[in-house]
């Protein structure tokens, strides 16, 4: 989280969100985030979650765009947190910081169920992972935004974490990263495949209940691009990591492209462009470990070092993500 927005959380902002979805004192506890301060609270036997952006970060115009999409999925049938309105009929409500911003303060109907990584990762989940992700485009597919309402297009300035916090000493990434851009500035931009997005539905933006079914949360950084790339950064965070990415790829990837194809129609030669973004995902990330940290010298969090193991070399000789021949995932190969 951006530090100048943690300086300015302060018991009285608190208080006030208390007062404005009608909690006692202390109802709201927190949950674990990133971007934004989260909490969970409950009214009787109903459990929601609160989100606090702030206004360094967001406007209430983009959030309002999020929250309108969002509901949008909720209401065509896709398994979706929904945004829920406070007491006073509003899904955004704004707090002032009385340091010149505020707080913009949402609720949603928390989702049920447990993390794919304590649910068990296997065959039945992979395919309704693919199966939540293609119902998602379907709709998103019949989805126009009122007038003064639309989330950021993929190449908005504000999303271009590589010029932001890459050095100049990393002029390779840079370099490569730039090229990455070319290529995708020279895909072509059709409803059919390119839309509304997630952006960010990895295994830690869902829960799996116990049927089996997912339910996806988190759509904060939802923006228009391909969707092939929502479907790259599932597969770029599942396989993360992994000593053998090769061969959890054969063994995710069948299932889980067979769910998506079950729920919404994309041209398959859509596939050979996921290695393309796979990149762009994995140089994106090696940006964030410079704004998190300042210097590659001074990471002292395990999973970002796990991350870093090797990563520079791979980067820097442009080597492919994983070693898989995603064209294979056609549904009529």
């Amino acid at each position: 989280m951006d530090k100048a927005i943690e300086e300015r959380m302060n018991p009285t902002v608190l208080a006030a969100v208390h007062q404005r979805y009608g909690l006692q004192q202390a109802a709201l506890q927190p949950l674990a985030a990133s971007e934004s301060f989260m909490y969970s609270f409950a009214r009787g036997a109903d459990h929601y979650v609160l989100r606090l952006s702030h206004s360094l970060r967001r406007d209430e115009q983009l959030i309002a765009a999020e929250l309108d999409w969002l509901n949008f999925l909720a209401a065509g049938g896709v398994r979706v947190a929904g945004a829920v309105a406070s007491p006073a009929g509003h899904l955004i409500e704004t707090i002032p910081d009385h340091q010149g911003g505020h707080f913009l303060a949402t609720a949603f109907v928390r989702a049920e169920g447990r993390a794919p990584y304590d649910y068990g990762w296997d065959e039945p989940l992979y395919w309704h992972y693919g199966n939540v992700l293609g119902r998602l485009h379907a709709r998103s597919k019949q989805y126009e935004p009122p007038a003064g309402l639309r989330r950021p297009n993929w190449d908005h300035d504000s999303l271009d974490l590589v010029e932001h916090y890459l050095p100049a000493s990393e002029a390779v990434a840079i370099a490569h990263y730039r090229a990455l851009h070319a290529q995708r500035q020279a895909l072509p931009q059709e409803p059919a495949s390119f839309g509304l997005i997630h952006q960010d539905a990895h295994g830690g933006n869902f829960l799996v209940d116990a049927e089996g079914q997912i339910t996806l949360f988190d759509f904060d950084d939802c923006l228009y691009s391909w969707f092939v790339n929502d479907i790259a950064m599932a597969i770029f965070y599942r396989l993360l990591g992994e000593p053998d990415m090769v061969g959890l790829a054969r063994q995710f990837l069948p299932p889980f492209m067979s769910g998506y194809f079950a729920a919404n129609d994309l041209d398959p030669t859509w596939l050979e462009t996921i290695p393309l973004f796979l990149k762009v995902r994995e140089i994106e990330l090696f940006a964030l470990m410079y704004r998190e940290h300042g210097s590659l010298d001074q990471i002292d969090n395990d999973w970002d070092a796990r991350f870093m193991m090797g990563r520079q070399e791979s980067i820097y000789n442009n080597r492919p993500f994983v070693a898989y021949d995603f064209s294979q995932l056609a549904p009529d190969h």
